[in-house]
């Protein structure tokens, strides 16, 4: 076949196949040089040829565009961090060495204070401590205590300026307050009646809890505690008694009833007055 022309006229080795586009034809000549050729199936027309037996040049790979070059700042004129560092520490440790050279050269020429000596004291100025008197090592004797004038159960006592009376006594096991209120095991109520007079000039303040059981033991009994004062119930809180004036009622006590000898107290200016209660 020749390739004078681009068209493959009347060669015989033209054999398209059915379907095909192209025809490859290997049986082109030229110069004594084989060439290969793509011819078009519909045109006859010459494509591409290339000389045979040469090797084929391997396609051309695209080259990855380059990174771009990292932007580079000039250097700043100066220290680094790490040279400002070291000069900061040259100027720190310079600034101690001459702070401790002035100190010692002031600490040697100053003259050290002498110390003070003490001066004695002389003898004869030390006061001699008195030695005990007998007033000194006597012990005061305990106060006296009060007498106890003792009176018996309907008789008027005399304590200027009060005048005071303990006229009856009742020992049950059950009591109205007004509520019925049950002794507890082994005790009984103490319910004493009692009548104070204010002889005086001026009021004077009384409670039932300037009174107490006394038993033959010494034991001491105050008066109960009653939630309200009735018509017939002592003042258990304090009231003021004018002149010429009479508080009177009932006191009750709590008391053990094998306590004996039982004895109703109260305190006086003159001394402790005392009932006999049978």
């Amino acid at each position: 076949m020749s390739v004078s022309t681009n068209v493959c006229g009347n060669c015989a080795n033209f054999k398209p196949k059915q379907g095909e586009k192209f025809f490859n034809c290997t049986y082109a000549q030229q110069a004594g040089v084989k060439y290969a050729m793509q011819v078009r199936a519909d045109t006859r027309s010459c494509d591409a040829f290339s000389a045979l037996n040469q090797p084929a040049k391997p396609p051309t790979k695209a080259q990855p565009t380059p990174p771009p070059a990292k932007r580079t700042e000039p250097r700043r004129p100066g220290l680094c961090p790490w040279g400002r560092m070291v000069m900061l520490a040259a100027i720190v440790i310079i600034i101690l060495l001459l702070s401790w050279g002035a100190y010692t050269c002031y600490s040697g020429r100053a003259k050290p204070t002498p110390t003070p000596t003490p001066t004695p004291i002389p003898t004869s100025t030390v006061p001699t401590p008195p030695e005990p008197t007998q007033s000194v090592i006597t012990p005061k004797p305990p106060p006296t205590p009060l007498p106890i004038i003792q009176y018996n159960l309907g008789d008027w006592v005399t304590a200027p300026p009060l005048l005071m009376l303990a006229s009856s006594v009742e020992t049950t096991k059950l009591y109205y307050v007004p509520a019925p209120m049950d002794a507890p095991i082994g005790t009984s109520f103490l319910i004493v009646t009692i009548t104070v007079t204010n002889g005086g000039t001026k009021s004077v303040t009384m409670t039932s809890r300037y009174f107490h059981i006394v038993s033959e033991s010494g034991f001491s009994f105050p008066a109960k505690q009653q939630p309200f004062t009735f018509y017939n119930e002592f003042p258990f809180f304090e009231i003021q008694i004018g002149p010429g004036s009479s508080v009177g009622g009932r006191i009750v006590f709590n008391v053990p009833d094998a306590v004996t000898q039982l004895r109703l107290q109260v305190p006086t200016s003159s001394g402790i007055v005392q009932w006999i209660i049978p």
